[in-house]
């Protein structure tokens, strides 16, 4: 089978939908109040569960996004911030066999308690049981240097704003470091929002028919990205048939290449 390209586009617009199907699982669990409408709790004990995709078989990926972690600073919309490496990437068996957790270890941030967390937000199914999973926000949310330790600032540098493409045994290659290429697009837009740009807060990834889209809360666009240049400013014409991505994982691992998707 030929390996699709992944083109590119950007549409800026004010709002946007996507519409992703979830399978249902059958009525055997508790009921809801006055409903009479049942449902099935598939997993819980879960810290922040952000984005789904269906996985090979029958399960799902999961972004969970953490509970933060023990260092704090002051900053976020609870007046301060406490990040630790509790986010998660899993696999869930929706038939009772529990979750898998795929990738562990990953940069959280969230208010006091580990509530309204950001780190891993979103999952899409690629290719041969890969999938592409996103982080929040960008490397202008990381403290400064000497504010936090430098080992886990070092992973916030190299994931929040990454888009990953994850291996079925939790082998990750970044693929793109989308949140800082928002941030720039902002900077030089700040017209359309004058007292909120610049911005980036990538929050929903989707692989369809050879495009990996990403939409940004922060900087209100959505944009199809291309293997070779993953920004919302090159053209298809770089990116030619069987391009591959520079690689790269978690830090301290050794950064390598490979296909997309």
């Amino acid at each position: 089978m030929g390996r699709s390209t992944i083109g590119v586009a950007t549409l800026t617009a004010a709002g946007l939908l996507a519409a992703l199907g979830v399978l249902a699982a059958p009525a055997a669990g508790a009921r809801t109040g006055s409903s009479q409408e049942a449902f099935t709790v598939v997993a819980d004990h879960l810290n922040n569960p952000r984005g789904l995709s269906r996985a090979p078989g029958e399960g799902l990926y999961l972004a969970e996004a953490g509970a933060g972690g023990g260092v704090c600073v002051t900053g976020g919309p609870a007046g301060q911030t406490c990040l630790g490496l509790t986010g998660s990437l899993d696999r869930v068996s929706t038939d009772g066999g529990g979750v898998q957790r795929i990738v562990t270890g990953l940069i959280s941030g969230s208010g006091p308690g580990g509530v309204a967390a950001e780190g891993p937000v979103s999952v899409s199914r690629g290719r041969d049981g890969r999938f592409f999973a996103l982080f929040g926000l960008s490397s202008h949310a990381v403290p400064p240097a000497g504010a936090i330790p430098a080992g886990l600032r070092a992973a916030a540098l190299a994931q929040l704003g990454h888009l990953w493409l994850v291996k079925r045994h939790g082998r990750a290659t970044d693929v793109s470091d989308v949140g800082d290429q928002d941030w720039s697009w902002t900077s030089t837009r700040l017209n359309l929002a004058p007292k909120d740009f610049p911005d980036a807060n990538p929050n929903a990834v989707l692989y369809s028919r050879g495009h990996v889209y990403v939409a940004d809360a922060g900087s209100n666009i959505l944009a199809a990205r291309t293997a070779r240049c993953m920004s919302v400013s090159c053209s298809a014409a770089s990116s030619p048939p069987g391009t591959r991505a520079s690689g790269g994982s978690f830090p301290g691992r050794r950064r390598r290449s490979g296909p997309v998707a």
